[in-house]
């Protein structure tokens, strides 16, 4: 545990001091509009749902075009910024056109899985601060953990399994830590009240899932490395929706 107490005294330390660059808040509330379309959208191609994508992604594309008509033009210190968000516009598109196919929406999914990551880049580049990218952040050994142990049992998790997410659990703690301890700008997202309780509730499960993790692979119990780094991946998932408009589809 105390790795974790020394990771967590350096983010505590390097969150008061702020983050770099200039933010602004319009600009942040209309990324957050669009992350509640575009969440939806990812989530629901990942689950083989077709009528459900077909409406997650028309409302994803009407947003879109709200934010890419106010943005195109956009004045920023940023040699980029066009091409991400031409980026940023083709993968929606190709997204759509896959979705409205009704087949392999696994490929829709793996198509908007990009945009996440480019719009972190983006952001962290013209130094604005959003609460999300630090969930795309821990997303990626998160899912380094859950790769080691899915569809594994405790006599198919080899020891080479093992060392993969014992590697990998400092920096899941360190990205997780930044998720809990990150200021959250509800101007920006306006979450509930039932939402913000519903995040609160994922943060204390993940910690808990991250200690118990540390735990059965220190004992080296392999049900119980499975059972947590499923776990794992369920709550972040419950999570990260919690940012997504999910109502717009009813």
């Amino acid at each position: 545990m105390r790795t974790v107490a020394v990771i967590l005294s350096a983010l505590v330390l390097g969150l008061a001091m702020g983050p770099a660059g200039a933010s602004s808040p319009g600009l942040a509330r209309d990324m957050a509009a669009l992350d509640r379309a575009y969440i939806p959208a990812l989530a629901l191609t990942s689950q083989a749902n077709v009528l459900l994508s077909v409406k997650a992604m028309a409302i994803l594309v009407s947003q879109w075009q709200v934010f890419k008509s106010k943005y195109a033009g956009y004045i920023v210190a940023d040699a980029l910024w066009q091409a991400d968000l031409v980026y940023v516009d083709e993968q929606i598109h190709k997204a759509d056109a896959i979705v409205r196919t009704g087949e392999h929406l696994v490929d829709a999914h793996e198509t908007l899985e990009g945009i996440r990551l480019r719009l972190l880049e983006t952001r962290r580049r013209i130094g604005l601060e959003y609460y999300v990218d630090y969930l795309t952040e821990f997303h990626g050994p998160m899912e380094e953990i859950v790769l080691a142990a899915k569809d594994k049992t405790p006599a198919t998790l080899i020891d080479t399994d093992v060392a993969r997410i014992a590697q990998t659990l400092p920096e899941a703690w360190r990205t997780w830590l930044l998720v809990v301890h990150a200021p959250l700008d509800n101007e920006v997202f306006e979450l509930s009240a039932a939402k913000l309780a519903q995040r609160q509730q994922a943060l204390q499960a993940g910690t808990e899932i991250l200690h118990a993790l540390d735990q059965a692979v220190t004992d080296n119990s392999k049900e119980d490395i499975i059972k947590n780094a499923v776990t794992l991946k369920v709550n972040f998932a419950k999570l990260f929706m919690i940012f997504g408009d999910f109502d717009s589809l009813k």
